[in-house]
């Protein structure tokens, strides 16, 4: 995976993604259409997200998701106005790492870098792949693979809403080469759950721009 993702492509430091797809707010809930925005960057592995999600005619919710020197925090906006969320702590510190590292696949010479990704070999279509991120507490994701060498999922245990680890994981498709990089331009996010999962994101890439300058300066 790594020859096919990277091969002798140098570092890349920062990753501009902007997507679009549907977002689900509950089990029973209609998907509803969202629009997103993220920047990467490697050097410590980290994201801002924000999204918006439309509910209706003139109604919508923001939200922002962070994972900044192995630390997340997570708010949420009704109509840009009134805040419906506003959380920090361990639990979030945890979420936000593993969704980080789940999401690397856009972001290869970052998921192969030994100083804070470590991968260990499970089977021929399974490995491991570990992320620390300063003294924050390490996040572990399990990897399978195709017949083509290309991740198909990642699964681990990430904190619910209710504070409880539970299975969580997501699917790669649509796999595309962009600036001598093998990344998917489709996925989706669900918690695994006994009584089937609850997929509740569903990401369509428009683009990604790596090492991204504005003005001569880079975005970072």
């Amino acid at each position: 995976y790594r020859q096919l993702a990277v091969g002798d492509r140098a570092p890349v430091h920062t990753l501009h993604l902007r997507h679009g797809g549907t977002f689900r707010l509950g089990p029973h809930a209609k998907p509803r259409p969202i629009r997103g925005e993220q920047l990467f960057t490697d050097d410590p592995p980290g994201f801002v997200w924000v999204g918006r999600i439309q509910l209706g005619p003139g109604v919508w919710i923001d939200a922002r998701d962070t994972s900044a020197a192995g630390r997340g925090a997570m708010q949420v906006l009704l109509d840009d106005t009134v805040e419906l969320a506003d959380v920090s702590g361990p639990h979030l510190d945890q979420g936000a790492a593993l969704r980080l590292l789940a999401e690397l696949p856009w972001y290869p010479t970052a998921l192969f870098d030994p100083r804070t990704v470590v991968w260990s070999a499970i089977d021929d279509d399974h490995a491991c792949a570990t992320l620390r991120v300063g003294s924050a507490a390490p996040v572990s994701g399990t990897f399978t693979f195709g017949p083509d060498g290309l991740p198909v999922s990642m699964t681990g245990e990430r904190y619910s809403d209710e504070g409880k680890l539970e299975p969580w994981g997501g699917t790669y498709a649509d796999w595309r080469t962009v600036s001598g990089m093998r990344v998917p331009f489709e996925a989706e996010v669900s918690w695994l759950r006994p009584a089937g999962p609850f997929t509740y994101a569903h990401w369509r890439v428009e683009s990604v721009e790596y090492d991204a300058t504005i003005g001569g300066h880079p975005v970072a």
